[in-house]
């Protein structure tokens, strides 16, 4: 996918254009609609609903994500009340939720947190097809959107060695980055963890690269690729490689 406006629905080979930078480009378009994936191994079709450039649900199947299960972990409701509930057919979960006394903002939070773990799941994927498809929002506003920064931050420290870094940089890997304007403004966004500050810092100060970054106390070549990453992926670095000299034909 170009970085041209995303049209009415438009097919991308994740290959060529990662999950990572998909998402922030879906926000960055404030994309209403959905995007469907392969999961594997099978590649059974999954889909993905956005509201403004951010997720709000997805079927991608991971273990323990049933609503059920996720309101169970959270105790939101004594376990015999919604053991009755699940035993029941009708109305969806979350509105049987709501009617049995949990608090409508409990549903949407565990609705959320149950989209986030799926979605983290999902970074595993490193080609396949991906479809886009532009939708209206019907009858969805009850569910919450999900921070995509930190979930690309999130997904990246989750699923991404420094192989796949470098291969997913491509020429880049080499390239000195400095800061984009837009990154002192969203930077907490990402929610970076505390032993990130020295990366950071250097990162913010103009001039950073894969080496400099490893080199620093304390850090590690497989964290240094993924804050890079992350912050790539979401065009809050610019990548200046180092010019090539011109050959000059001899005498």
């Amino acid at each position: 996918m170009t970085d041209a406006a995303i049209d009415s629905q438009q097919f991308v080979e994740l290959a060529d254009y990662p999950l990572p930078r998909l998402l922030f480009r879906l926000l960055s378009k404030r994309f209403t609609g959905t995007l469907t994936v392969g999961q594997p191994p099978a590649g059974t079709p999954r889909i993905v609903r956005f509201r403004g450039g951010m997720p709000i649900a997805t079927d991608w199947e991971v273990a323990g994500t049933r609503l059920g299960e996720i309101v169970a972990a959270q105790e939101l409701l004594d376990p015999a009340k919604l053991a009755a509930l699940l035993g029941e057919r009708g109305e969806r979960l979350g509105k049987r939720l709501i009617a049995a006394g949990v608090e409508s903002s409990q549903v949407a939070n565990a609705l959320r947190t149950q989209c986030v773990r799926r979605m983290l799941d999902m970074f595993v994927l490193e080609h396949g097809p991906a479809s886009l498809a532009n939708l209206p929002d019907v009858d969805n506003a009850d569910l919450l959107q999900v921070n995509v920064l930190e979930l690309v931050h999130r997904g990246v420290t989750a699923a991404y060695d420094v192989a796949r870094v470098r291969r997913e940089l491509g020429a880049d890997a080499a390239a000195v980055f400095s800061v984009t304007p837009a990154a002192g403004r969203y930077l907490d966004q990402f929610r970076f963890r505390g032993d990130d500050a020295s990366m950071l810092a250097v990162v913010g100060s103009g001039a950073a690269d894969l080496e400099a970054l490893e080199r620093l106390p304390g850090a590690s070549s497989h964290r240094a690729a993924q804050v890079i990453y992350t912050l790539w992926a979401c065009n809050m670095l610019e990548a200046n490689l180092p010019e090539v000299p011109r050959l000059v034909p001899a005498d």
